[in-house]
């Protein structure tokens, strides 16, 4: 099967001209292993935190310039709500131009200063090949200060 091996390298930059607004510049696997687990990918993204109400919005888009025949578009963007301080609700949306994927992300966890209990589910609402894959995920984080 498909495989990757040597050495690449990431880079990005984060401005955040006002409080509230994160843009980002980044640049995934400069160094091409000429593998499609590990392309090359530019782009960029921006965030924006409105905190008094607990909620976070964020936005990307890459570009796959190495996996296929021309450059491919990825694109995604999600918002989360905390409630009352310590339950992440989150929603997420990622478009895959090169692989026809359309995938919608849903969460909620427990976060306090010591601990973190995530549950994500990843759904794929449309694939071009195959089956459509379903995941859950659990994370447990354990902070220590």
């Amino acid at each position: 099967g498909e495989h990757a091996s040597g050495f690449t390298l990431d880079a990005s930059a984060t401005l955040t001209p006002i409080e509230w607004l994160h843009i980002s510049v980044l640049a995934y696997n400069l160094i091409d292993l000429d593998s499609a687990l590990a392309p090359v990918q530019v782009g960029g993204s921006a965030g924006i935190l409105v905190q008094e109400f607990g909620l976070a919005l964020g936005f990307d888009v890459l570009v796959d310039i190495s996996t296929f025949a021309s450059p491919r578009v990825i694109g995604g963007f999600g918002a989360e709500y905390t409630a009352a301080d310590i339950v992440p609700i989150r929603l997420g949306y990622r478009r895959d131009g090169g692989r026809n994927l359309h995938t919608l992300s849903l969460g909620a966890g427990y976060v306090d200063s010591k601990f973190e209990l995530d549950f994500a589910l990843r759904h794929d609402l449309r694939a071009r090949r195959g089956p459509r894959q379903t995941e859950l995920m659990l994370t447990v984080r354990y902070n220590v200060q």
